[in-house]
């Protein structure tokens, strides 16, 4: 299983990964969150710890394409609404691929 940290602001989010960033497998985030989207608080995140693998969630599929995740440098991307198993099957997929490039 998995142990899991929620926040629903970015600002705080960092603020913890920032103390601690080894604590951490994996960051999935929202792309519309308070205070700053998903895709800032990854790009603040990979500037901490470049190698954390990020999976970024979002409802407006039209304007976040599947191509631009990697130039964002992140690892998956999940359309809203999605399933509990689809979820699970894209957490393994990149944590495996990441621990693979090591």
């Amino acid at each position: 299983g998995y142990s899991v940290t929620e926040f629903i602001d970015c600002i705080e989010a960092l603020k913890v990964f920032t103390a601690n960033p080894h604590d951490f497998d994996l960051v999935m985030t929202d792309y519309g969150m308070p205070n700053m989207n998903g895709k800032q608080l990854a790009k603040k995140i990979k500037e901490i710890r470049f190698d954390i693998p990020t999976i970024l969630f979002t409802g407006y599929g039209d304007l976040v394409a599947k191509e631009r995740i990697g130039e964002w440098g992140m690892d998956g991307l999940l359309i809203k609404p999605f399933k509990l198993k689809q979820l699970s099957n894209l957490v393994r997929e990149v944590i495996d691929k990441r621990s693979t490039n090591t």
